[in-house]
C-alpha cells in the first residue's frame, strides 16, 4: 500500500469499565474485536505476529488529555487513533467500522459506540516530499509521550532484552527498519552508519514506568525527553532522519506499537538561514 491510513475515533461506553491494563491495550482489543467480525483467521494472524504488525494504536483520550489506567464512564465522549500500514488490514478495518455505524462493538467488559470517524491518508512519498523542505539545524528533540522500549542486539535467542534508554543508534535503527518494512523507498545501512558516527544524545530528562498488559503481565518503558547533536550535515541522510522521525510521530517507536506504547513528538531548532 506504500501509505499511512489514520483513522481517528470519538467513542462512547455503556458501563463502567476499570482499565485494567494500558489504555492502548483496551484500543488494541477493540481493533481485533472489528477485524475478528469481517476476518477471524487474520486477526489471530496480527495478534500473534511476531514480526513488525502493519497496526500500531494510540491509548484513550478524554478531551486530548492522555489516559494511561482509570476508569472509563458511560456517556463522555473519548477519543483514539488506529494506524493501519496494510491495503488488506485497511480494508477490512473499514468495512468493520461502517457496521458499527449501526451496531456497536461487543467487548468483554462493554459495549463500545463509535460517535465519529475521520480519515487521513499519508503516503510515504509526501513524508519524504516533506523531509526534503526541512532544513535541521544541529539538534532536535524527542518527547517520548508513552513508554517506549527498545530492542537490544544480542547473539542470545534465549530471551529478548530490551534498552530502556534512547540510544540514538537504537532508536533510529528501530524506525529505518519498520519504514523498510512497509516502505517502495527503501533506506540502505550506510543511513545507520551514519547515524552510528553522527547522531550523539546531548542531554535527556526520562523516568522509567511500568506498564501493565493484562492478565498479570507487566512490562517497563521509559518516558520523558531527550535532545540530540547532530555532527554533520549531509543533506541527503538529514532527509532521511527527518523522514523517519515525521513517519515514527504517526507509528510510535519501539516494541508494543499496537498498545499505543512508544509514541513520541519531535521537533528541531530551525535553520536560521532557512528562508
Amino acid at each position: 500500500m506504500s501509505s499511512i491510513v489514520e483513522y481517528n475515533l470519538s467513542f462512547i461506553v455503556d458501563t463502567k469499565v476499570p482499565l485494567t491494563a494500558f489504555s492502548g491495550v483496551f484500543v488494541y482489543r477493540m481493533f481485533l474485536t472489528l477485524i475478528s467480525s469481517i476476518d477471524s483467521i487474520l486477526a489471530e494472524e496480527l495478534h500473534g505476529s511476531k514480526k513488525f504488525k502493519p497496526i500500531s494504536c494510540y491509548p484513550v483520550y478524554i478531551n486530548n488529555r492522555l489516559i494511561k489506567h482509570g476508569v472509563l464512564v458511560p456517556n463522555r465522549v473519548y477519543s483514539t487513533k488506529v494506524i493501519i500500514l496494510s491495503e488488506d488490514v485497511n480494508l477490512k478495518f473499514a468495512r468493520a467500522l461502517l457496521d458499527t455505524c449501526v451496531e456497536s462493538i461487543d467487548l468483554p467488559a462493554c459495549r463500545v459506540k463509535v460517535k465519529n470517524i475521520s480519515l487521513k491518508i499519508t503516503s510515504f512519498d509526501q513524508i519524504l516530499e516533506e523531509a526534503s523542505k526541512t532544513e535541521i539545524n544541529d539538534e532536535f528533540t524527542i518527547v517520548f509521550q508513552t513508554p517506549c522500549q527498545l530492542g537490544k542486539l544480542t547473539k542470545s535467542k534465549k530471551k529478548p532484552i530490551f534498552r530502556l534508554f534512547p540510544d540514538s543508534y537504537y532508536l533510529l535503527r528501530n524506525i529505518y527498519n519498520y519504514w523498510n518494512a512497509y516502505s517502495n523507498t527503501v533506506f540502505t545501512e550506510d543511513f545507520l552508519e551514519w547515524v552510528n558516527e553522527n547522531i550523539f544524545e546531548k542531554k535527556y530528562k526520562l523516568s522509567t514506568e511500568p506498564v501493565y498488559l493484562g492478565e498479570g503481565r507487566i512490562t517497563v518503558g521509559f518516558t520523558g525527553k531527550c535532545t540530540y547533536s547532530i555532527a554533520d550535515s549531509n543533506k541527503e541522510y538529514l532527509k532521511k532522519l527527518t523522514a523517519l522521525l515525521n513517519f515514527a510521530q504517526h507509528v510510535g517507536i519501539g516494541k508494543h506499537r499496537s498498545i499505543g506504547m512508544g509514541r513520541i513528538r519531535w521537533s528541531f531548532l530551525e535553520n536560521k538561514n532557512q528562508s
